[in-house]
């Protein structure tokens, strides 16, 4: 099992870790702070640098309750003490997109005053997606937009909130009410249950990385609406 740096302190840069598989093209080590992809969000990339040597992580995935960097060159063999140095220019501005998107939703659902389901998403550094299942204007955008802009002025608290307790984790959710997410069968079959708690505005089980605050979410835009069809909309939007 890798231990997953990322899911307690997203903020972590660079680790020492121990090349617990050497495989062609890929490692796995015993923790690591690259985010492997899941959950509509990108995996990070960056380099691992171990004493003479040093490799470009190009990928990274789960394979099962293990973390695979692919790379670019030879592995070091297993035992290998290494550095992993993670991409943080890139990494940060999926931090601020992801809870951008966090944003998106619950926005979408103030203005609906339902809590308006999520179809579909994806992350990327440049353009990010969020399909819902309601019928959003063009008109709605600028509405949106503007109380997303509250929030980030408001420089709310973003908490990772860990639980071993499935009750516990379901009155957090509970207490949002139209802007609490919901346990799927996924999200029950680990421990612990990690929920994104963005104070005052929402929480939602997510394995994926945030911010501090959602004043770090600076400069945004909603680039734009489409209509996917049968009641689909589909928001597109970046950070600045």
């Amino acid at each position: 099992m890798t231990e997953l740096i990322y899911y307690k302190d997203p903020y972590v840069k660079e680790f020492e870790a121990k090349v617990v598989k050497s495989l062609p093209g890929a490692v796995v080590l015993d923790r690591t702070a690259f985010y492997p992809e899941s959950g509509g969000q990108p995996s990070d990339v960056g380099r691992i640098v171990w004493e003479g040597g040093e490799a470009k992580v190009k990928f990274v995935r789960f394979e099962g309750d293990e973390v695979v960097h692919e790379i670019e060159g030879e592995a070091p063999p297993e035992g290998t003490l290494v550095r992993g140095v993670v991409d943080w220019e890139r990494r940060y501005k999926l931090m601020r997109s992801h809870t951008l998107a966090h944003l998106l939703m619950a926005a979408v659902r103030e203005l609906f005053d339902e809590k308006v389901p999520v179809v579909g998403s994806g992350l990327g550094p440049e353009e990010s997606r969020m399909d819902f299942k309601a019928k959003i204007r063009k008109e709605d955008l600028a509405k949106i937009e503007e109380i997303i802009k509250k929030w980030v002025e408001e420089d709310r608290p973003v908490r990772i909130r860990l639980f071993e307790d499935p009750e516990e984790a379901r009155k957090l959710l509970e207490g949002y009410g139209k802007q609490g997410g919901e346990l799927t069968e996924e999200h029950l079959a680990k421990r612990p249950i990690r929920i994104i708690e963005i104070v005052g505005i929402n929480a939602d089980p997510c394995g994926g990385t945030h911010l501090k605050s959602t004043g770090e979410v600076g400069s945004f835009k909603l680039v734009k609406r489409e209509s996917k069809g049968r009641g689909i909309t589909r928001i597109r939007f970046k950070v600045l």
